[in-house]
């Protein structure tokens, strides 16, 4: 069977916490092909501060590429307007066809505001939600999402893997590389080099 996950997010910039999450997606489902989309704007986020979309896409091919059975996707950019993940799943279920397995790639903190995304009980129906534990995470923490049926949340739960990814967010290097505070341990070699070069994150 034909097995597909999408991670998506704006990588801006993508960090050893995204590639974490990927390694622990690609363990649990070694058979499926990856596809990383660089969101072009985020609905719920300003356009303001955000690097370009060439540097975006840049950043995750250096941070990703090497990874096998993985697909740096621009789709996102290219369809131009706010980025719905609904959206996505739609295109890629009707590519694929309703028999193939396709899956949403998610960290906990994700999962938990899916009941704010657009159209979440379609986003369930089109495909599964994939979940990487972060620190503090419970399982239990679904039942506050009282939107969803019981049906629904079994399946959220069901998605949740076994392994946990390690808290980081881009706004916070974002931050730490403007004050000059060193990321190294943080951000790819590659990545930071090109962020350097090219001056990002900068006043």
């Amino acid at each position: 069977m034909l097995e597909r996950i999408l991670f998506g997010g704006s990588f801006d910039p993508p960090h050893r916490a995204h590639r974490v999450v990927l390694e622990i997606a690609k363990r649990a489902r070694p058979m499926a092909q990856v596809h990383v989309i660089v969101a072009g704007q985020a609905p719920h986020k300003t356009a303001s501060g955000q690097s370009s979309a060439a540097s975006r896409i840049e950043m995750a091919r250096l941070a990703f590429a090497d990874m096998e059975r993985l697909v740096i996707s621009d789709e996102e950019l290219r369809a131009g307007g706010p980025s719905y993940t609904v959206d996505t799943l739609r295109r890629h279920r009707s590519l694929l066809g309703a028999d193939a397995k396709l899956s949403w790639l998610v960290g906990s903190d994700s999962l938990l505001d899916l009941r704010s995304w657009r159209s979440p009980s379609l986003i369930l129906q089109l495909a599964e939600i994939l979940t990487v534990p972060r620190p503090g995470f419970r399982a239990q923490d679904i039942c506050m999402l009282t939107e969803f049926s019981k049906e629904e949340i079994l399946k959220l739960v069901q998605g949740i893997l076994a392994e946990e990814a390690p808290e980081l967010s881009s706004t916070e290097l974002r931050e730490k590389i403007l004050a000059g505070v060193s990321v190294e341990d943080r951000v790819d070699k590659a990545v930071l080099t090109y962020i350097r070069q090219e001056h990002l994150y900068a006043s």
